[in-house]
């Protein structure tokens, strides 16, 4: 009996390497909070477009200062996260790319509301204490994501 190279090689389904496990719970993490962060930071500015809950007067003043564009910018950074972080429970690679893009414009959006609008008339001290730690956590993330790529866990 000769041995034919045509023929397909004889596998069984014990040589097919187990399919991988699935998502690490740090995504799983991420993706509650920060999913749901985006989602009310959406929320919350829908409810202050529309007047729907009340705010103290130095609120109002600076929402009421704020531009089209101002408008624009933060929403673009709202979504800009919500996608990445979709992106990043998929477990894809582009995810890395909406969040960095979204920590860039969001980085840029803040030193200008600080310096044209004076947002930080607006925010106590633990405010703007939480907006410098929700910037590093925004990194830590882009970070864990470029790990991710690199070990070949995002496609």
């Amino acid at each position: 009996m000769s041995h034919d190279p045509y023929t397909p090689p004889k596998s069984t389904v014990a040589d097919v390497a187990p399919a991988r496990g699935g998502r690490p719970g740090w995504v799983w993490l991420i993706t509650l909070l920060f999913g749901l962060s985006a989602l009310w930071t959406l929320l919350s500015l829908a409810l202050v477009a529309l007047n729907a809950i009340p705010l103290d007067s130095a609120t109002q003043a600076y929402y009421a200062g704020l531009s089209v564009l101002d408008w624009v910018l933060t929403v673009a950074v709202s979504l800009l996260n919500l996608v990445g972080i979709a992106f990043l429970f998929l477990m894809r690679a582009r995810a890395l790319h909406f969040l960095l893009a979204a920590l860039g414009i969001g980085i840029l959006n803040t030193l200008y509301q600080i310096a044209a609008k004076n947002l930080l008339s607006v925010l106590a001290r633990p405010g703007a204490f939480g907006m410098v730690i929700g910037l590093f956590l925004w990194g830590a993330i882009i970070w864990y994501g470029y790990r991710l790529k690199k070990n070949g866990v995002l496609r």
